[in-house]
């Protein structure tokens, strides 16, 4: 698009991102790396942005004015009725086309947000397009326009026996993109590893951390629920997550400490785990609770240290996290964590329970070698801000558009 200003000519790249992820994830790493993008590109001198999206439950997007008052968003509540009765919804209403609006069926809200997108892509008033996740759906309509595609992780490439099926990352999706955003050297690696893609189309683009200090203080209520001495786990515990290998290593560490004990937020323990915890005899020295991004901060400030045994990280984000607050990081020496982290961790092999050990041991009695990785971390941390994940995002997309 050519706007004229006086004699003055800007070139204007707008840029379209679809509904998938929005649709799909009320939160979560991959959401949160689009509604960080998308906020910040528009912002760019020369850059428009618009994001193709009728409802959602997203909390990223629902709690951010800057989309009802940039894209022309309008928060509201709505009742759907499904087969359990009335169940209330956030959703996230766009202004569309009166054609679009008139067939929104609540029962289908998959099916709403897929044809809104698909609209957008017909109508062909972009220069590039970014998917937010793997369906292909949009080969059909998209001709001549290039797409940017972000891949996150090849776990499933790694670890194939920890799924029953692969998210499919097909050849077709990486053959036909213009460019190949990776979030780590380490994805790029296995990109051309695993899918012999060309190193030259795959740009890396590092994440950043979110989670900002809290300037209204502690919230001792909380505080007064964690016991005095823990070491934090956040997230997932499944699969390659590596959680089990932890547990078992602490209960050595438990013997030296008794009075250590093991935080966890994400999903509440399953019968499985509490039956792991209970032939431990662990089952009152790991605790769970359910956390928001304000709380959890209440847990990274106060952990003796964060522990990340995950057997395969495509970044990581809870190490940047953890050093935004001040937390000592353990992690695996694998995958893409020793990339992001550099000196500023403690690393373990994570399949040596010996390895982690002697981790936790130098965290819990090495007072100065504590000090010394927190100041790392808060060094560290400094190369990595989502300002700078979008800049470097913007650019690839010029680099598409200019043919480079």
């Amino acid at each position: 698009m050519l706007l004229t200003f006086g004699s003055i000519k800007f070139n204007i790249m707008k840029v379209l991102y679809d509904y998938q992820i929005f649709d799909d994830q009320k939160f979560g790493g991959i959401s949160r790396y689009f509604y960080e993008i998308i906020k910040r590109a528009g912002s760019f001198n020369k850059t428009e942005v618009n994001l193709s999206l009728v409802y959602t439950n997203n909390e990223y997007l629902l709690k951010d004015n800057f989309f009802s008052e940039k894209l022309q968003a309008k928060p509201i509540r709505k009742t759907f009725i499904n087969e359990n009765g009335k169940i209330p919804f956030n959703r996230l209403f766009y202004k569309m086309e009166q054609k679009i609006l008139s067939k929104i069926n609540p029962d289908n809200i998959t099916e709403t947000n897929k044809a809104a997108s698909i609209m957008k892509i017909k109508e062909g008033n972009f220069d590039i397009f970014h998917p937010t996740y793997y369906d292909d759906y949009f080969f059909d309509y998209l001709g001549q326009k290039p797409y940017v595609l972000t891949i996150y992780d090849l776990i499933h490439e790694v670890y194939p026996e920890y799924y029953m099926y692969a998210l499919n990352k097909s050849q077709k999706l990486l053959t036909g993109a213009a460019k190949i955003i990776a979030i780590s050297e380490n994805t790029k690696k296995d990109l051309v590893c695993f899918y012999d893609v060309e190193p030259d189309k795959v740009e890396v683009t590092y994440l950043a951390n979110s989670l900002e200090s809290d300037k209204n203080g502690y919230n001792k209520l909380l505080i007064n629920k964690l016991p005095s001495k823990y070491l934090l786990f956040v997230g997932n515990r499944n699969m390659y997550k590596n959680f089990y290998f932890f547990a078992e290593v602490f209960k050595k560490v438990s013997y030296s400490y008794p009075d250590l004990f093991i935080v966890c937020t994400g999903n509440e323990f399953n019968k499985d785990e509490k039956y792991f915890f209970q032939k431990l005899g662990l089952q009152d020295k790991i605790i769970h609770h359910f956390t928001s991004d304000d709380e959890l901060k209440i847990f990274y400030q106060h952990a003796l240290a964060f522990v990340f045994p995950s057997q395969y990280e495509g970044f990581g984000l809870p190490v940047l996290e953890a050093f935004s607050f001040g937390c000592p990081v353990l992690c695996s020496n694998s995958s893409s964590l020793s990339e992001i982290a550099k000196d500023a961790a403690i690393y373990f092999d994570p399949k040596n329970p010996h390895s982690l050990l002697t981790a936790i041991y130098q965290i819990l009695s090495n007072e100065e070698l504590r000090k010394t990785k927190i100041l790392n971390g808060n060094h560290q941390l400094k190369n990595y801000s989502w300002n700078i994940t979008t800049q470097k995002t913007i650019e690839v997309y010029k680099q598409v558009i200019n043919g480079k």
